[in-house]
């Protein structure tokens, strides 16, 4: 998928790229589109870290952001079999190798399932699981 066509950047820029007030998103979509330019994928260039994810919900809090994942996977989360679970449910560290764990109702289909979770996918390789913790941005 060539960059900038993925779901959370067409989220992002449907969602924010037409705010004319100055605050923290329209400086974020300002430098996204600057570096874009360039062919410099910003978004690539940052790492999540979530704590070991335990008490945090996988899809229904803002850990990512100020955004909850059921809103920008719907679905995704409506083939969810436990919507509830937490980061450290999904989100497996093995050997030092983050694995996901999902748990659907059925199989993905094809279409816009498998490009949410290919989105998805792309988006927790930048997370990364640590003893303890808050939500830091780092690189």
């Amino acid at each position: 998928m060539p960059y900038g066509t993925t779901f959370f950047t067409r989220f992002m820029v449907q969602n924010y790229a037409s705010i004319d007030i100055k605050g923290t998103w329209y400086d974020i979509l300002k430098a996204y589109h600057d570096v874009n330019s360039l062919s410099i994928p910003l978004f690539y260039s940052f790492t999540w870290f979530i704590g070991e994810g335990v008490s945090i919900k996988f899809w229904d809090e803002e850990w990512l952001g100020t955004f909850k994942l059921a809103e920008v996977y719907p679905r995704l989360y409506a083939l969810e079999s436990m919507e509830d679970c937490k980061i450290s449910d999904r989100l497996l560290k093995l050997n030092d190798h983050l694995s996901m764990a999902w748990s659907w109702r059925r199989p993905i289909r094809g279409g816009r399932e498998k490009e949410e979770l290919e989105c998805l996918a792309c988006l927790m390789q930048r997370v990364e699981l640590i003893r303890a913790g808050w939500l830091e941005l780092g690189s």
